[in-house]
This record gives structure tokens, sequence and C-alpha cells, in this order.
């Protein structure tokens, strides 16, 4: 975990990259074979129960949480995919209702279900497309693309998408975010279908990049504790919509009255009462 002081005098100087205040979403889902005209109420399901963080510039944060926990709602609506029912997300000081085409140039997302990429075109292709929805100069972008190219060690960009292996398309999908120039990047489950070699890859150039670029700010979530402990600076463990706990990890083990806790035993300890 990242706790050095030059670290935290950064993040103490930067503003807030997010503040989430009062997020609320409930999502609807009609009843199969309800009679028609009937008054049956559709299932709900609630998603996000007045969420609220704050996270400084800067900063890698890691969210963790079971399966349902609203972490990808969280994410879809930080990035303004998703309208919650109540609250206000800000985004570096910047207001979805003001401001959001600043936004959309302030924030990278890679979702799990990732389905934007053009399965007939190859990876190059894809990438010069993407490039050209960010905005980038066309001089410039065969320079950003042989940037992402090597640094995420793409194979075979002139191959069609969808001839790739799990593997490829994940390493191109972090490549497209990168390929922007946004300085809040959200992630769900960066390395899910990383090889191990790949995956701690990723995390090493993840660490590399924002000590060269101390205003831009990692949030991930991820199922493994290991890979949180080792990035982030902060964690936090959401349940059924609500934040259960958030804090470095010494903070989350002074929470459980436990020093030598592992995140393990921390996110269980949050987590099982409610499952």
């Amino acid at each position: 975990m990242i706790t050095n002081d030059h670290d935290i005098q950064i993040m103490t100087l930067m503003p807030h990259a997010i503040e989430a205040k009062n997020l609320s979403k409930t999502f609807k889902h009609r009843v199969p074979f309800a009679p028609f005209g009937s008054r049956i109420p559709p299932n709900t399901t609630i998603a996000l129960r007045e969420f609220n963080l704050t996270i400084k510039a800067g900063e890698i944060f890691a969210l963790l949480g079971p399966n349902g926990a609203g972490k990808t709602t969280l994410l879809k609506i930080l990035s303004h995919l998703v309208i919650p029912d109540a609250g206000v997300a800000l985004i570096y000081g910047h207001s979805f209702k003001t401001h959001a085409m600043r936004i959309k140039t302030l924030v990278s997302l890679l979702l799990g279900e990732e389905r934007s990429f053009y399965w007939r075109l190859t990876g190059r292709q894809n990438l010069e497309f993407f490039a050209a929805l960010y905005e980038i100069k066309p001089k410039e972008i065969a320079l950003k693309i042989l940037q992402v190219e090597k640094l995420f060690e793409l194979e075979s960009l002139d191959q069609r998408y969808q001839e790739y292996s799990s593997g490829m398309k994940q390493r191109l999908a972090l490549a497209r975010c990168f390929l922007s120039q946004a300085k809040l990047i959200l992630m769900d489950e960066p390395t899910r279908n990383l090889d191990p070699n790949n995956a701690e890859k990723f995390r090493s150039l993840i660490k590399t990049y924002l000590q060269e670029r101390p205003d831009h700010t990692f949030f991930f979530t991820t199922h493994n504790t290991q890979e949180a402990e080792y990035l982030a600076h902060r964690i936090g463990i959401l349940d059924h919509g609500v934040l259960q706990a958030c804090g470095s990890l010494d903070e989350l083990r002074h929470l459980i009255n436990n020093p030598n806790a592992s995140l393990d035993e921390i996110f269980h300890n949050f987590t099982r009462k409610k499952s």
C-alpha cells in the first residue's frame, strides 16, 4: 500500500477528484407474467443508499464488495451513464447539471461488460476511432496508439477484434482508457481477464503512471484484496448499496480493533453480517 509522505503531501494540495453526496439509486424490474391491468408493484433493487465519498486528486482508491453490492452502478453514476435518484456527484468540482461536456473529457471508464468495440474492425482501427472521439489531433493519433501499444504489449493490432482472446480484449480496453487525456480513470475489475504476469505489469504501470501525473486519479473495483492492498491509498467496502467502511488498511484495522487483521478478514467482518 502506498503511504509515503510525498504522496500524502501531493493529495493534500490537490482539489477533490470525486465528491459523492447522498447518492441513491433504485432499479425497478417488471414482474414477469403479471396479469394485464394488475396492480402488482414492480420488483425493486436498491443499488445505492445515501452513498457519501470524497476522493482527492492523485489518489488510488479501491472499492471492494460482494457481487450485487452496487459497485458498477456507482461507476456508471460517476461517469454519467446512470442518473441517480437522489444526491449529487462532483468531478474535479464540476457538476453534471452544468458541466456535463467538461466532465466527459475528465473521465475515462472501463466496465466489465465491455461492448463498445467494433468486432469487425481491427484493434488499431478501433483505437483510431476512439482517439478521434477523444478529439486527439489526427497527426498525433498514430503516436498515441504506438505509446499504448508498447505500454500494454498489444499483439496483432491489425487483427480483427472478434478474433482476440479475452486477455487481449481486456488489454485493448485498458489501452483505450489511457489513450484519452482523462484525469479520472474509473475501472471495473481491470485485471479480471489478465493472466498473473500481465496483471502484475498492469499494477506496476498504475503506480508509475500516477507518479508521473500527480493530478490524475485512479478508482477501481476489485474482488482481489491483495490487489487493493498493494495499489490503493484507501479502500472502501460496499455492501447492499451502503459504504460500510472506508480508509487506509491501518484505519480499517482500527475500526475492527484488530491491528493485525488481513484485508480479507476486514472485508468479511463488514459483509458477512448482511449476506
